[in-house]
């Protein structure tokens, strides 16, 4: 009776697979059939890219950028989902590029001044005393000069290239004197970024300091450096304005950010993906940042007031003499780098002329 059962089972086993397979051919759910829906989560699992930055989450340029992840994956739907690692946390500043290179992050935003010699085309930004005063004019100036001519895109070609902005206009810091003339500059000890920024400074008889932004607050509570040359939100993200008796309005340079992402990642995203992302880029990225930089200077003036901090302009006597050795430094960065094959004239003339463009944004 054992034996006779195991065949009946065999029967049984045999029309369970018969009938599964006429329903096959008729339509029916088989266990076949059933594997793509159940994949159907998996391929709804969202893109994951890795961000780095450098700068403190809570600071303003932290949250812009948190702000810009936000906007693509709304229009992905969720199709997108980025991961920040702010501060450094991914990697330090200065590997910004080789990590975007890499594959290490996805996406890197970063801070020209961390590469020396690196995009001296780029740096044309960061000629003294252009005339820029506001973060939009300077986006609007840069983005224009990288997506409408070839100067630039030689030197990012490794990359693919999702926009540029700029910190507003740079301003100088002192622990205790007031600058409001050139003779005031002279002999005092400032923390300042590398290339033009730093020649201005020694034209102006200042002693440039390459200090990290991380030590300037107690390299000032120390009196290791006299003041420093920076912009003002980083004052409001380093609470430098704690250590500063007067902040002078310089308008001495602007700084060029960039947000690039790595090739090989960019290439294999979807098409819609490449569009949201592109959307939240380029020219709208200049703009949303220019408006965050600019509108976000006002608040960091008057908590600096409240803090106790005399914040000064210059006399137009100064401007006058400054904007004079501003013009020397380019001279001096247009035969540098004319030297070295580049088309530096060309570049900076371009530069003047969407200076004039976008003056008054």
């Amino acid at each position: 009776m054992v034996k006779k059962g195991k065949k009946g089972l065999a029967v049984v086993a045999g029309l369970v697979l018969l009938a599964s397979a006429a329903l096959a051919g008729c339509g029916g759910k088989s266990a076949q059939q059933q594997k793509p829906a159940e994949n159907q989560g998996a391929a709804t699992k969202p893109i994951e890219l890795k961000v780095h930055h450098h700068v403190p989450p809570a600071s303003i340029e932290g949250k812009s950028i948190e702000a810009w992840a936000k906007r693509i994956e709304e229009k992905t739907n969720g199709k997108v989902k980025f991961t920040i690692f702010p501060g450094g946390s991914l990697g330090e500043a200065k590997n910004a590029v080789d990590m975007a290179k890499r594959g290490i992050a996805d996406v890197s935003f970063g801070f020209y001044g961390f590469f020396p010699n690196t995009f001296p085309m780029t740096e044309v930004m960061t000629l003294p005393m252009q005339g820029l005063t506001t973060a939009t004019q300077a986006n609007l100036v840069l983005w224009d000069l990288y997506s409408n001519t070839d100067y630039l895109k030689n030197e990012w070609k490794d990359v693919k290239v999702l926009g540029f902005f700029c910190h507003g206009p740079a301003i100088i810091g002192t622990k205790s004197k007031a600058i409001q003339s050139t003779a005031d500059v002279k002999g005092l000890k400032l923390r300042v970024v590398g290339g033009p920024p730093t020649d201005i400074l020694k034209k102006l008889g200042a002693v440039p300091m390459n200090v990290p932004i991380s030590e300037v607050y107690t390299s000032l509570e120390k009196g290791v450096i006299n003041g420093y040359v920076f912009e003002w939100l980083g004052i409001k993200a380093w609470k430098l304005n704690e250590q500063s008796k007067y902040i002078l309005d310089a308008n001495l340079y602007v700084g060029p950010w960039f947000a690039i992402m790595n090739q090989g990642v960019w290439d294999k995203l979807p098409a819609d993906v490449k569009e949201a992302i592109e959307k939240e880029s380029g020219l709208a990225l200049a703009q949303a940042n220019g408006k965050i930089w600019d509108e976000a200077k006002n608040g960091c003036i008057d908590e600096s007031k409240k803090a106790g901090v005399s914040v000064l302009t210059l006399p137009d006597k100064t401007v006058a003499e400054w904007q004079a050795m501003g013009k020397e430094v380019a001279a001096e960065w247009i035969k540098t780098n004319t030297d070295k094959g580049f088309k530096a004239q060309e570049v900076y003339n371009k530069t003047q002329e969407l200076i004039k463009k976008y003056a008054g944004k």
